[in-house]
């Protein structure tokens, strides 16, 4: 089940299957979506609870997302991608913290692969991590994006 929703920074990409958010991902301003399906059933009742999730965060409302993700990736990825959802609102780590927290000490430069590939953008919180030196660097989304929520955020 596919859906959109506009937020401050752009129109987000929705995607459900089987009760759990697969892809959450920022399409960019002048971004013109295909004409929506009604939204139906459990995948449809997620899609609105993940757009009313975003509208919460945006408004400085919520902090914590309570959404069930299946994103697709290999087992280190998803494992970088569990842990990062654990990074606390208004915090960050380097990409070598990260990559520890997940078992691998050293491979700081995989978990960025594996932040790159993110396919639940914001719930999977990649803007909260940071290079060695604990400044931005790397973010697929444009490092205008994750300035900007890292401001929303209150870390800068």
């Amino acid at each position: 089940m596919e859906h959109y929703c506009e937020t401050p920074l752009g129109i987000c990409h929705i995607c459900v299957d089987n009760g759990r958010l697969t892809l959450l991902q920022l399409m960019g301003r002048g971004f013109v979506p295909s004409p929506a399906l009604p939204l139906a059933g459990e995948d449809g009742a997620l899609a609105l609870r993940t757009a009313q999730e975003l509208a919460e965060y945006f408004a400085g409302q919520r902090t914590e997302f309570d959404l069930p993700v299946d994103p697709a990736g290999t087992a280190f990825q998803k494992k970088v991608w569990e842990v990062t959802r654990s990074i606390p609102y208004g915090k960050t780590v380097t990409y070598g913290q990260l990559a520890a927290m997940a078992g691998h000490p050293g491979a700081a430069r995989a978990a960025g692969g594996a932040m790159a590939r993110n396919p639940v953008w914001i719930v999977t919180p990649c803007h909260r991590v940071l290079d060695g030196q604990g400044k931005l660097h790397g973010y697929s989304g444009g490092l205008h994006i994750k300035e900007a929520l890292l401001k929303l955020e209150g870390v800068l």
